[in-house]
């Protein structure tokens, strides 16, 4: 979201930004869009960056921190932007390119070419019993939780301990 706003004001200014970086591309079923009542829409932009930048779990714990100083108690929408950012982290770390939740649990698609995707996908599968690989290289991990947050959680653990 934040590169999409950056690139709409560089064309408007007749600037030209380079191509994101590769990241891992996630579909939790998770709302991470900040209200305004905990965040004015003038500083809203500048905490998205500030999470996304955050490269490891002390930055991220330390982000969420200096939020709930300045904001307050957090809402559940920070809670969620914080566990998928997390989770974004622990994915491209694995050579896990793309994170989908299904009605059933997850499936990950991972880079061929990342050094740790063979050896993370083979630790999923042996972790999760049930877990399966489809002929296209998907790894499927069923995990019955309905609440997106929870399951999100599982996952970052999970690949936490994976790698």
């Amino acid at each position: 979201y934040c590169h999409l706003l950056e690139e709409a004001v560089a064309e408007l200014r007749g600037q030209v930004l380079p191509p994101p970086p590769s990241t891992s591309e996630l579909s939790l079923g998770l709302d991470y869009r900040l209200p305004e009542s905990f965040i004015a829409e003038s500083v809203r932009l500048s905490v998205y960056r500030r999470v996304a930048g955050a490269q490891d779990e002390r930055q991220l714990e330390r982000v969420a921190e200096d939020l709930v100083d300045r904001f307050g108690p957090p809402p559940p929408q920070l809670t969620n932007l914080l566990a998928h950012q997390r989770l974004r982290r622990r994915a491209e770390t694995a050579g896990v390119m793309r994170v989908r939740r299904t009605g059933i649990g997850f499936e990950l698609t991972f880079q061929l070419d990342h050094p740790a995707a063979h050896h993370v996908a083979m630790a999923l599968l042996a972790a999760v019993p049930t877990a399966s690989l489809t002929p296209a290289g998907v790894v499927r991990l069923p995990y019955g939780e309905k609440n997106a947050l929870t399951a999100a959680l599982w996952l970052a653990e999970l690949l936490g301990r994976s790698g």
